[in-house]
C-alpha cells in the first residue's frame, strides 16, 4: 500500500507532503539549529519569516511609520524645535510597554502551547494508539487465514476513521476522495454521507466495535477478553471528543483582543520613537551613524519578535489545517499503517506454526533431588493444620514435598499442566541433550 505522505529531508528540516501537496514540518535538527543560530535559518521553510506574509507586512508598516515620523521633523519643523522635542517622555512610555508586553505575551503563548501540546499528546496520540491497539488485538485473536477478510475490513475502517477525524476538524463535508478511492462498500456510503461531519468518526468506531463483537461471539472469545477492545474503542472516541472540545473552546475574546492591542500599540509607539530619535540624531553636527543604524534595527527586530509570537499563537490554535506548522496527520497515518502491516499474521504465516510448536513443547522438568524429595499428586492426604488438627488436602492438587517432609508447594491446580503429561522429557522441538527447554531448571 502506497504511503499517504511524501517525506523530504532538507538541510535543517524534514518536510511532509500529504494528499493536498502542501508542505508540513515533521521535524528539525535541533543540534544544527543551535549550532548555526537562528539568523542563518530565518528563510528556511517553517521559520518565523516564512510561516505567514502577515509578519513581513507588519514590519513594513513599522518601517513606514518610522520613516514618516523621521520625515516630518526633518522637512516640516524647525531644527531648533526638533532638538527641543521632549523625546524622553515617549521613551519612558515605550520602555514601560516593552517591560509589560513580554510578560503578557509570554503568558498567552504559554497557554496556547500547553493547549497545542495537549491536542497532540493527549487527544490525537490517544486516538492513534487506540487504533494500533485495536488492530493488534484483532491479529492476536483472529490470526488464521479464514480471518483475513475480517482483518482487512478492520484496517479499512481504521484508515477511514482517521480521515473522517481530520475532515471533522477542518469542517469538510465532502467525501469525494473516499468515494473515488473505493475504500468503503457502496452499502456503507449512504449512511455515512447523510451523517454530519462530527458524527462520521463515531459511526466508524461503532462499525469497528460491532464487527469485532460479532467475530468474537462467533469464535467464542470470552467476554472479559473482549472488554479490552471495548476500552480501546471508547478511548478513541474520547480522543476525538477532546479534539472537538479544544477546537470549539477558544480563549476568551477580550483577553486575546487586549493582547493584540497591546502588541500593536507597542510596535506603533516604538516606530514613532525611533523615527523621531533618528531625526534628532541626523541634525547633529556630527551625524552618529551607529545611532541611526541602531534605531532602524530596533524598529525591525522588536516588531518581528512580538508579531512573530502573536502569529505563531494564531497558527497553532487549530493545528489540523494545511499550514506548515500544522500536524502532519498524513505522516501519523502512515505510522499506523506500518504498524498494522507489521502486525498482520498474513505477512508472517510461519508464526502460527511456530507458536503451535512452542505451546506443544511446554513441559515441567523434575526438580533436583536434593531440594525436592517427592513430587506427586496427593488425593485426600492429611497434613497438620495451624491448630494442630489434621487438615485434609483438596483432591487434584499438586503436592511438592521437600527433604524435611514439609510441603514446598501446595495448592497448585493440575489444570495448568495439561501438556506436560503428554510430552516426554527430552523430546520436542525445543528439547536438548542436557534436558533444557522453556521451563528448564536453569531458568
Amino acid at each position: 500500500q502506497a504511503p499517504a505522505a511524501r517525506v523530504q529531508k532538507k538541510w535543517l528540516t524534514t518536510l511532509v507532503y500529504g494528499h493536498a501537496g502542501k508542505a508540513k514540518l515533521l521535524s528539525y535538527d535541533l543540534t544544527r539549529l543551535t549550532a548555526w543560530g537562528g539568523v542563518v535559518s530565518l528563510f528556511v521553510t517553517g521559520s518565523i519569516i516564512t510561516i505567514s506574509p502577515q509578519l513581513a507586512s507588519s514590519v513594513f508598516s513599522c518601517l513606514c511609520i518610522c520613516g514618516v515620523s523621521a520625515a516630518i521633523p526633518l522637512f516640516l519643523m524647525d531644527p531648533e524645535e526638533v532638538k527641543s522635542f521632549p523625546l524622553e517622555d515617549m521613551q519612558s512610555i515605550v520602555k514601560y510597554l516593552n517591560s509589560f508586553c513580554p510578560f503578557i505575551l509570554g503568558l498567552y503563548l504559554s497557554i496556547t502551547l500547553t493547549r497545542w501540546w495537549a491536542l497532540r499528546t493527549t487527544a490525537l496520540q490517544r486516538m492513534l494508539d487506540a487504533m494500533s491497539n485495536i488492530y493488534m488485538w484483532t491479529c492476536v485473536y483472529f490470526p488464521e487465514e479464514r480471518h483475513y477478510t475480517l482483518r482487512q475490513q478492520v484496517k479499512v475502517y481504521i484508515a477511514v476513521y482517521i480521515k473522517m477525524v481530520v475532515k471533522a476538524c477542518r469542517n469538510t463535508a465532502s467525501m469525494d476522495d473516499v468515494i473515488a478511492k473505493g475504500s468503503l462498500h457502496p452499502m456503507e456510503l449512504p449512511g455515512l454521507v447523510r451523517a454530519g461531519t462530527k458524527a462520521r468518526p463515531v459511526i466508524l468506531l461503532a462499525w469497528i466495535f460491532s464487527l469485532l463483537k460479532g467475530a468474537a461471539t462467533k469464535d467464542n472469545v470470552p467476554p472479559p477478553q473482549f472488554n479490552a477492545i471495548q476500552m480501546q474503542v471508547m478511548s478513541a472516541r474520547d480522543g476525538f471528543a477532546m479534539i472537538e472540545t479544544y477546537l470549539r473552546t477558544q480563549l476568551p475574546f477580550p483577553y486575546v483582543q487586549m493582547i493584540t492591542i497591546l502588541v500593536y500599540t507597542n510596535n506603533v509607539l516604538l516606530s514613532m520613537k525611533s523615527g523621531i530619535a533618528f531625526a534628532k540624531a541626523y541634525q547633529e553636527p556630527t551625524v552618529p551613524v551607529i545611532r541611526l543604524a541602531s534605531e532602524v534595527i530596533y524598529t525591525v527586530v522588536v516588531p518581528i519578535l512580538y508579531m512573530g509570537l502573536l502569529i505563531v499563537t494564531g497558527i497553532i490554535e487549530d493545528p489540523f489545517g494545511e499550514d506548515v506548522l500544522d500536524f502532519p496527520v498524513a505522516a501519523y497515518t502512515d505510522d499506523v499503517k506500518d504498524i498494522m502491516e507489521g502486525l498482520d499474521p498474513h505477512g508472517h504465516p510461519s508464526i502460527i506454526t511456530r507458536n503451535a510448536e512452542v505451546l506443544q513443547a511446554m513441559r515441567v522438568v523434575p526438580a533436583p533431588a536434593e531440594s525436592v524429595a517427592a513430587t506427586e499428586p496427593v488425593q485426600g492426604a492429611a497434613t497438620q493444620g495451624s491448630g494442630g488438627s489434621p487438615r485434609q488436602e483438596e483432591p487434584g492438587l499438586l503436592q511438592i514435598v521437600n527433604g524435611n517432609g514439609h510441603h514446598a508447594l501446595n495448592g497448585l491446580p493440575k489444570l495448568i499442566l495439561p501438556i506436560a503429561s503428554q510430552v516426554t522429557p527430552g523430546t520436542g522441538p525445543l528439547s536438548s541433550d542436557d534436558g533444557g527447554g522453556i521451563f528448564s531448571e536453569r531458568m
